[in-house]
């Protein structure tokens, strides 16, 4: 393997331990509390995470995220009815 090959493999590890790193902080923030707004970015699926992701952490992962996904809908529902209700 060349210089260039060496270098790429080890850019490419770096950037899985920087990701693997970050996977625990970025889900802690984002389950300190569920965003009223459906829309916020924190409800979105994060693709990077979850290639880095075993099976049974994306499965941990996807189940929270659509517990929380509800959770918002659920609150911009009932905002959005006492707003009509005004």
């Amino acid at each position: 393997m060349n210089l260039t090959g060496v270098y790429y493999r080890a850019r490419l590890g770096l950037r899985r331990a920087r990701v693997r790193f970050w996977i625990g902080p970025k889900l802690w923030w984002n389950r300190l509390w569920i965003r009223k707004d459906e829309f916020h970015p924190s409800l979105s699926m994060d693709s990077v995470m979850l290639a880095e992701m075993d099976h049974v952490e994306r499965e941990d992962y996807l189940t929270d995220l659509v517990r929380r996904r509800e959770t918002a809908h659920r609150r911009d529902i009932a905002r959005q009815d006492r707003e009509e209700a005004r």
